[in-house]
């Protein structure tokens, strides 16, 4: 059709002459049809030749949409992938995690935003969420939850506290002091009051925050000092704030989930893995990470 001649098909699609005469031979005897009128060594198209060429035509128009689509999929340009996360990992481990994940999938959308610890598993349920990135597990059967990291607790105390210079402090003494605590939705409000009341010693609460961050903006303006998760002080150690080891031993769980019932897009399971490689990457400041509980001073009142 766009030679109009044996000899150019043969050239064009690199066969032999005689291998192109024998294919139009037998379209034509397939269709019932003349697909050509012979002119010494010109072909001359027919009418039926002109209408089947644009539907071929069509076809590979199709053939490179599907290619195109099947390649931009790939980088996830027809997806958008919704995150939400606990306060704490919204400060830093989602947003390297999001950074690395937009990189490698130049196409990809992605909605992040940071909500209440007890709306996260309703927000999967509801699919108003794909993944969803907290402290703690969520125990439902159409949730897939698995732990990323574990995070220990430290003390944040103001860099011009006296007892700044001590490697480490005692909960005990922390507790009965000037001690900002948490609401009860906090992932280890709990677990502090057990504690309080496991050493004899009754917390004032004369100051509650919702996050560990609220709580260390609070401790740099020389409110008092709090017990933060290790995901928190691992970015917001400053100028105005010092992160200590505490004896408290209890390590807790940074997790991610998504509901079964709705597959992840393409580059869901990339981001899972590049935080889980960013939660790998980060370390904790002042070398808190090789604090064992024998390290104990206690904070002077």
């Amino acid at each position: 059709m766009t030679t109009l001649s044996i000899s150019g098909a043969a050239r064009l699609l690199n066969v032999s002459q005689p291998g192109v005469s024998r294919l139009i031979k037998h379209l034509e005897q397939r269709l019932g049809v003349a697909l050509f009128e012979r002119d010494k060594s010109r072909l001359h198209p027919t009418p039926e030749a002109e209408v089947l060429f644009k539907s071929i035509e069509e076809v590979y128009r199709g053939v490179e949409e599907v290619t195109y689509v099947s390649e931009r999929l790939r980088h996830g340009a027809f997806s958008r992938l919704k995150i939400i996360s606990a306060t704490n990992a919204s400060l830093s481990l989602v947003p390297e995690a999001i950074a690395s994940t937009t990189k490698a999938h130049p196409g990809a959308r992605i909605t992040f935003f940071s909500i209440p610890t007890n709306l996260l598993a309703s927000s999967l349920l509801k699919s108003d969420a794909n993944i969803a990135v907290y402290n703690g597990q969520i125990a439902h059967a159409s949730i897939h939850s698995q732990e990323v990291t574990r995070w220990r607790l430290m003390l944040a105390i103001p860099r011009d506290h006296p007892e700044v210079d001590r490697p480490s402090f005692s909960f005990t003494d922390v507790a009965g002091g000037n001690l900002i605590f948490y609401t009860s939705d906090a992932p280890h409000a709990d677990y502090l009051m057990n504690e309080a009341k496991r050493r004899g010693v009754e917390i004032r609460r004369s100051l509650e925050v919702a996050s560990a961050y609220s709580a260390c903006a609070l401790v740099a303006a020389g409110a008092g000092v709090a017990v933060v998760d290790g995901v928190t002080a691992r970015v917001l150690e400053s100028p105005r704030i010092v992160f200590k080891p505490i004896d408290l031993d209890e390590t807790f769980p940074l997790s991610v989930a998504y509901n079964k019932q709705r597959p992840l897009p393409v580059f869901g399971q990339y981001f899972i893995d590049t935080l889980r490689e960013a939660a790998a990457r980060g370390s904790l400041p002042n070398g808190l990470a090789s604090f064992r509980s024998g390290q104990v001073h206690a904070l002077k009142a």
